[in-house]
């Protein structure tokens, strides 16, 4: 195959990655906002360093993929979701400090 077909090849396959990338970093973003208006989400304001920053998209990460993954999830009472969210997520928030520390 040409090189030129191994390159269209590969761009499609980067654009079609970002494209799954992007769209779950949406679903993402609602559920957050979800959780702000529940008053479940538990950072306020704007991240006040690159270490938080971090913590944050963690959590974010973290917190949806439960959402995603555990059907009944969604359904529960506020204060189940953020128990069970914050517990699972403690621990990459700890690596992340350590790291970035």
């Amino acid at each position: 195959m040409p090189c030129s077909s191994w390159r269209n090849i590969e761009e499609a396959h980067q654009t079609i990655k970002d494209y799954f990338r992007d769209r779950s970093a949406e679903q993402a973003r609602a559920v957050v906002e979800e959780w702000k208006s529940e008053n479940i989400y538990p950072y306020e304001g704007e991240a006040k360093s690159p270490i938080e920053t971090a913590e944050r998209k963690v959590f974010d990460i973290v917190a949806s993929s439960v959402n995603d993954y555990l059907q009944d999830f969604a359904a529960a009472p506020p204060k189940s979701k953020a128990r069970f969210t914050f517990a699972c997520s403690a621990p990459p928030l700890k690596g992340v400090r350590r790291i970035c520390s």
